[in-house]
């Protein structure tokens, strides 16, 4: 009796592991952001709390917040908070990265891991760090105070958007040095 050389194959369709592990990180996606969310979204639509029974569905509650002025200040407020953070650190990561990549500037090396040190701290410490020095009471501020000179508030929306600015200025410095490194210099 003579036996086959060819292997044995299944005859199943074979379901390839990256396929798994999408649609494993889908669901979970669903489950973590999704599924919490509906109950806001539902609550919005509604009349009532969700554990009273009365409830009714209705768009009221999106007519009262988009008729309020106070919501429109608001979003104003946020509309110039995020342009001129985004401006702000665009235009200081980008100009440091060509300083940087560009220039033979001394001390290069460590300047670069002075701008990177915001990647390597917990932004609640940055912020406690903002404050402690530039706050009302802090270090910096009280100096200033001290010589004469107008204090700056920390706690305003020009103060939010400098250290946002700062905050968010390593991502833009980062990818400008990536862009950067990788041209020809002689641009």
């Amino acid at each position: 009796m003579a036996t086959s050389s060819r292997p044995l194959t299944s005859s199943a369709p074979s379901i390839p592991i990256d396929k798994i592990v999408q649609w494993g990180i889908f669901i979970l996606t669903i489950l973590l952001v999704i599924f919490p969310s509906w109950p806001i979204f539902y609550q919005s639509v509604m009349d009532a709390p969700l554990y009273e029974q009365t409830r009714k569905f209705t768009l009221d509650n999106f007519s009262h917040v988009l008729s309020d002025m106070e919501f429109w200040g608001v979003l104003g407020t946020t509309v110039v908070y995020a342009l001129f953070t985004t401006i702000i650190s665009l235009a200081t990561g980008a100009t440091l990265a060509l300083l940087i990549i560009r220039t033979d500037m001394p001390a290069r090396g460590y300047f670069s891991l002075l701008i990177n040190i915001p990647f390597y701290v917990s932004p609640l410490i940055l912020a406690f760090g903002w404050s402690v020095i530039f706050g009302p009471q802090g270090f910096f501020t009280i100096v200033i105070r001290n010589i004469g000179l107008p204090t700056w508030d920390l706690y305003t929306l020009g103060g939010l958007i400098a250290v946002s600015a700062m905050y968010y200025m390593p991502y833009t410095y980062l990818y400008c040095t990536a862009s950067l490194s990788l041209s020809d210099s002689q641009l």
